[in-house]
């Protein structure tokens, strides 16, 4: 899915790919990734800050749509 796509974008620190994305009309910035190994939950703005991804952090938060309280 495309959300899912943003959760990889971000979590690689693909700034230009987060801002293509989050310009998609069907794109969820606070999609939930679950992994159902671990039950451990993703979201492209916890992936973004997690790894340091400064840029991408900035980008989904200005987008106002990535919810915070997931991370």
């Amino acid at each position: 899915s495309v959300s899912r796509k943003l959760v990889e974008a971000a979590e690689k620190g693909d700034v230009k790919e987060v801002k293509a994305l989050l310009q998609h009309p069907l794109v969820d910035p606070s999609f939930v990734l679950r992994n159902a190994d671990d039950w451990e939950t993703r979201t492209a703005l916890n992936e973004a800050a997690k790894n340091g991804h400064v840029e991408a952090v900035r980008a989904l938060l200005e987008d106002g749509r990535a919810d915070p309280a997931w991370n």
